[in-house]
């Protein structure tokens, strides 16, 4: 297994890059930011960030921002509606996602399906058959084959 995290880098930052040829990248402007804290605690001077990444490796507060940092995560642990919400709302992404992504993918093959008809009639149409059979053979009004074929 690769020891990804032990170059004593403070932060290591990812893209997105592509496996086959490891050069073309994404550009999605996607990245994974990974703070290493005992690394940063020791190499950064400002104080108050330095008493950040301490309070992620100790969560003991040194300063007044950390001390409130901490009431925050006592508070948002004990609060149950935050964290039924917090589910809620995780929940209905994941539903809207998948309704989403299910709509889409039946939107899709309607659009495909479509798509094909007009290629049939434009097809029948450029081998000399009628609008008439075109229409009764790809479920079509002839008002929509003289449409398509017109295009």
């Amino acid at each position: 297994m690769d020891k990804i995290f032990e170059n004593d880098l403070p932060v290591y930052t990812f893209e997105n890059l592509c496996l086959e040829d490891k050069e073309t990248k994404l550009n999605d402007r996607s990245y994974k930011h990974f703070f290493i804290a005992p690394t940063c605690a020791k190499m950064i001077k400002d104080k108050e960030v330095k008493s950040f990444f301490e309070f992620l490796i100790s969560n003991k507060a040194q300063t007044n921002y950390t001390s409130d940092l901490s009431k925050y995560v006592a508070d948002a642990k004990r609060n149950t509606q935050w964290r039924l919400q917090y589910m809620t709302v995780e929940r209905l992404e994941r539903y809207a996602f998948k309704n989403g992504h299910e709509q889409g993918v039946a939107e899709g093959i309607v659009t495909g399906a479509q798509q094909k008809a007009k290629e049939d009639a434009r097809s029948f149409y450029a081998n000399g058959a009628s609008i008439e059979l075109i229409a009764k053979s790809l479920h079509m009004t002839e008002e929509q084959v003289r449409e398509i074929v017109n295009e």
